[in-house]
């Protein structure tokens, strides 16, 4: 009995693997990195869908903003390839800079954000990099995290989360955008260069120049180093990004 059950049970597991795989298994762009989530891509979308549109009914929207946002966003959108989307770009009336892009192509910026862009390429620096943590669904790796946080566990059910206001906060912290007492999670380094890496690759399709973009970030950098309170840009490691943003772009021979 024991030698059958041994037998049977290597192949199951395997089976089992396999099947996750098959649902949960996929290939960051650019990059190619193999990852698994625990939330299908359709699911992730259908909630990204549901949270930007409380967002719009919660903040007030600056239509000037909206309308910039959404040319520059457009050519981020188009140089990502990204299949699948129903792209939005939003620019909410908050002085602090804040950008985010939540699963399905909503991006969402703040007043001060585009304040602190000044310039066409500083605001493309700044998509595209939220749209990069966006494509590679570094949101869905670190959800079962903000499920522990919020809910105390970190089993995922998105179909009853999606209908109370857990979600929400979930979401606040999965996605990067402020929700009462649910400040964002901070991405890992690892995810933060990943991010890097896609955002240069959209800059350089799109046709921006890299070097402005690291002006970008060296100015993030610097309003970070006099304010106490951490800049809600997805948590950004700023200073790194400057730095990659100028590895990035000697490589694309910018």
């Amino acid at each position: 009995m024991i030698r059958s059950v041994l037998g049977v049970f290597p192949p199951a597991m395997a089976l089992l693997g396999w099947l996750l795989c098959l649902t949960g298994c996929q290939n960051v762009p650019v990059t190619g990195r193999e990852q698994f989530n625990v939330v299908t891509s359709a699911e992730e979308n259908r909630l990204g869908r549901r949270s930007f549109d409380q967002l719009k009914k919660d903040w007030s929207q600056d239509a000037t903003g909206t309308a910039h946002a959404l040319r520059v966003g457009q050519k981020i959108a188009e140089a990502s390839g990204l299949a699948g989307m129903d792209w939005e770009f939003v620019v909410f009336k908050n002085g602090d800079p804040q950008a985010f892009c939540l699963p399905g192509g909503k991006v969402g910026l703040t007043s001060g954000l585009l304040a602190l862009a000044k310039t066409e390429a500083g605001l493309a620096a700044a998509i595209s990099h939220v749209v990069a943590h966006m494509a590679a669904h570094h949101g869905g790796e670190r959800l079962p995290i903000a499920m522990q946080r919020v809910t105390g566990s970190q089993l995922i059910d998105a179909r009853r989360l999606q209908d109370t206001a857990q979600w929400q906060s979930v979401a606040a912290m999965t996605y990067g955008f402020m929700g009462e007492n649910a400040p964002p999670l901070p991405y890992e380094t690892a995810q933060e260069q990943e991010a890097s890496r896609i955002a240069q690759h959209y800059l350089s399709q799109a046709g921006y120049d890299s070097a402005a973009g690291s002006a970008f970030w060296r100015r993030l950098a610097e309003k970070n180093s006099h304010e106490p309170a951490p800049l809600l840009l997805g948590q950004l490691h700023s200073e790194t990004l400057v730095e990659e943003g100028k590895s990035a772009a000697e490589e694309n021979g910018q």
